[in-house]
């Protein structure tokens, strides 16, 4: 099995993105805003820029706009500076608790990457660089390089 906190970015959007067409939400700790399936990103708490590690304990979901918006020069608490500025806030004290719960839980995501099947999907989709899922259930998929 994979150590979950070497996985690299591929890996870990996989596995967060399993878990949220399975019904994990995550509010956004920019803007305080429920973040749509499609609209979810993985940002660094601490930017690559400022010698932030890519490991998933420095890893926190945000959305696209708000992942945008802060890029690699913003902190977090800047990022909701600016959000309240032009009005894309929903709600600060909201955003500020997705923050403390993303910290918080850290420990929940270790969780669900140590399941089986999601370590099985985010290695598959890592070794195949291909960008989608494999089918799931029995016969579904067949991996030619697994004889």
């Amino acid at each position: 099995m994979t150590d979950w906190s070497s996985w690299n970015y591929d890996q870990m959007f996989t596995v967060l993105g399993k878990a949220v067409a399975k019904g994990r939400q995550f509010v956004c700790p920019g803007c305080g805003k429920l973040i749509e399936p499609h609209y979810f990103a993985l940002d660094h708490e601490v930017s690559s820029h400022q010698n932030g590690s890519d490991k998933v304990i420095n890893r926190m979901p945000l959305c696209i706009p708000c992942n945008t918006l802060k890029g690699h020069k913003l902190t977090l608490e800047e990022l909701r500076a600016k959000n309240n500025e032009n009005g894309r806030m929903a709600d600060e004290e909201t955003a500020k608790q997705a923050e403390k719960s993303v910290r918080a839980t850290h420990e929940q995501i270790k969780n669900d990457f140590m399941n089986p099947e999601l370590q099985r999907l985010a290695s598959f989709r890592n070794k195949h660089k291909s960008g989608w899922l494999p089918p799931e259930g029995p016969g579904a998929h067949h991996d030619p390089s697994q004889k």
